[in-house]
């Protein structure tokens, strides 16, 4: 993950092993936004075309550039793990 560079991909800062809780953390730049997730919950409805094309060729831009330029699948790409910024 470190070595992805793509305007639409959270660069990843730090990488902490904690091995006495068995966790991994990651540490990213805050994406003031929140995910995909928290916003539809919070709209307790859909999103109008234009938002939804503009996130949606956002996500297909960045999930070309893992698979066909760093040969990375990300393997869980859902709402929740979708954030959004400014």
């Amino acid at each position: 993950m470190t070595r992805l560079s793509h305007k639409n991909i959270i660069q990843l800062n730090e990488i902490i092993d904690d091995p006495s809780s068995k966790k991994v953390y990651l540490v990213m730049r805050l994406c003031e936004g929140g995910s995909l997730a928290q916003v539809l919950e919070a709209r307790g409805s859909g999103l109008d075309e234009a938002k939804v094309k503009h996130y949606f060729r956002g996500l297909v831009s960045a999930i070309h550039y893992c698979l066909k330029v760093q040969q990375i699948s990300h393997r869980d790409i859902k709402p929740e793990n979708i954030m959004l910024d400014d």
